[in-house]
């Protein structure tokens, strides 16, 4: 189900009026909200909601015996074959079409769906519920998590819609801990919530469809009839577009959440200012950033006789793969450690940094002041240009391998890039302007929305709908109507 759909609108309306129905029924708010989570992965597959209900159901049966587990060595096997089943259900998901499964369950079900084309767009969902059930079996098997969590509020914790489709991975004991205030509340910030839900759609269907109809997709489609400069061009339109789709989508579900009573944490915090590599993945989907450290580096930071890289590596290869599928994944993923322990070798931090994968962690970013304003660094201006020039060619470069198709695209791609050929004539003022405007707009201070959403708070009503509907118009108007040519950004 698309966000942006008048399906999902509603879709949303029936289950916010549904939850304020039984407001003083807090367990029946919690199912509706389970139920609307399986029916919104459900209206795209049935195979994608069957995976959600697996996930869900079997963290909740395997946490609770877990917990009722006495021996060490029981408590070791459930929590492995808690970890198998959601990592099966990634793998799955991410190779439909190699497993078959999909032809399976058409027939069965007369479900036509594929998992892994254009049309797969809620595959990506899949990753977000599989890694929120494993980060909280983890939780559970190391004790943070100090008592038995009841079936509904294990279900709401995974299956909450709002963050299915871009994020956040939320901190499972702050979420958990969060549900019953959220439903007693009679409070709806309803000024933010539009404020976040229009700035969502103007990212995804303005600004990242524009890039990807006018520029991106034709470059992909025939990268041999662009010249250098033009491609160049591209890949780092790519990169604005990959951000705007993703944090529009976060953008959306942030503010569908702040309806149903949910604050949900930060997840992207300008990327495109940050001064380094490591910088930019704390920045860009910075939840997911947070959960590899917490429960991928961290571990292993207790574990002797690790080298340094390691630290690096792991996450890295496992960032790749989460983007990406095959060779390309792979690629992308051994070349983010390179790139990180190039950084820290050249900086002189490559050792154990064990006191570092507190970075950016999960309550770091509930807190939102978690990096500091670009206009606030202690670089000079021109030190400050270079290093972020160099985070975005890094950024736009590695991303050639998540949009292309084979490596061998990806190596024609960059081959058009280095023929240092001039001509073809595809970029216009317009364009350049988006791109521009783009990045710079991310050097203005978080802080100015919060004004502005002030400021909208204090209108009278009736000019805040006049306000909102002028804005829906402006981007209906705007936006292109068409879906981009890629997996990630067709939902």
């Amino acid at each position: 189900m698309l966000f942006q759909s008048i399906e999902f609108g509603i879709f949303f309306l029936i289950v916010f009026f549904a939850g304020w129905l039984a407001f003083k029924l807090p367990l029946m708010r919690k199912y509706i909200m389970i139920f609307a989570g399986i029916v919104f992965l459900g209206y795209g597959s049935k195979i994608l909601a069957l995976f959600l209900i697996i996930s869900s159901v079997s963290t909740w049966f395997f946490s609770r015996m877990i917990f009722r587990a006495t021996e060490h060595d029981s408590k070791r096997n459930l929590f492995i074959m808690a970890i198998s089943v959601n990592v099966l259900l990634l793998i799955v998901s991410k190779t439909g079409y190699v497993s078959g499964i999909e032809t399976g369950f058409s027939k069965g079900a007369g479900d036509t769906f594929d998992l892994t084309s254009a049309d797969g767009f809620m595959t990506y969902g899949v990753l977000f519920f599989t890694l929120q059930a494993t980060g909280f079996i983890i939780d559970v098997f190391r004790g943070d998590i100090g008592e038995e969590v009841a079936f509904e509020d294990v279900l709401l914790l995974i299956t909450y819609f709002p963050k299915l489709v871009a994020g956040p991975l939320v901190h499972n004991r702050k979420f958990l801990a969060g549900i019953e205030p959220a439903l007693n509340s009679g409070k709806i910030d309803a000024s933010r919530a539009f404020y976040y839900i229009l700035r969502g759609l103007f990212k995804k269907t303005v600004l990242a469809n524009y890039l990807a109809v006018r520029l991106v997709d034709p470059f992909y489609t025939d990268p041999g009839s662009y010249s250098s400069i033009e491609a160049f061009v591209a890949i780092v339109a790519f990169a604005l577009q990959f951000y705007w789709n993703l944090s529009g989508l976060f953008d959306i579900g942030r503010g569908v959440s702040l309806f149903l009573g949910f604050e949900l944490p930060a997840n992207f915090n300008r990327p495109f200012t940050a001064e380094s590599f490591r910088d930019f993945l704390d920045r860009f989907n910075g939840t997911l950033t947070a959960w590899g450290k917490r429960y991928i580096a961290e571990p292993m930071g207790f574990r002797k006789n690790i080298q340094a890289w390691y630290f690096v590596a792991v996450p890295a290869l496992f960032g790749g793969l989460w983007y990406g599928t095959g060779w390309n994944g792979l690629v992308l993923g051994a070349l983010v450690a390179l790139v990180l322990l190039l950084e820290k070798k050249f900086s002189g931090e490559l050792r154990v940094f064990s006191s570092e994968l507190r970075v950016a962690s999960s309550e770091d970013l509930e807190t939102r002041d978690w990096i500091s304003s670009p206009l606030t660094t202690h670089h000079s201006p021109l030190k400050l240009t270079f290093r972020v020039i160099y985070t975005i060619v890094i950024v736009s470069s590695l991303l050639v391998f998540l949009r292309s198709g084979s490596l061998t695209e990806a190596s024609g791609i960059f081959s058009t890039i280095f023929s240092f050929e001039g001509g073809a004539g595809h970029l216009d003022a317009l364009l350049i302007t988006v791109l521009i405007w783009g990045i710079a707009i991310q050097f203005i201070p978080e802080e100015w929305s919060g004004m502005a959403i002030e400021k909208l708070s204090w209108l009278h009503p009736l000019t805040q709908a006049v306000i909102l509907g002028f804005m829906v118009l402006m981007i209906s108007s705007l936006g292109t109507g068409n879906l981009p040519n890629f997996t990630y950004f067709a939902f």
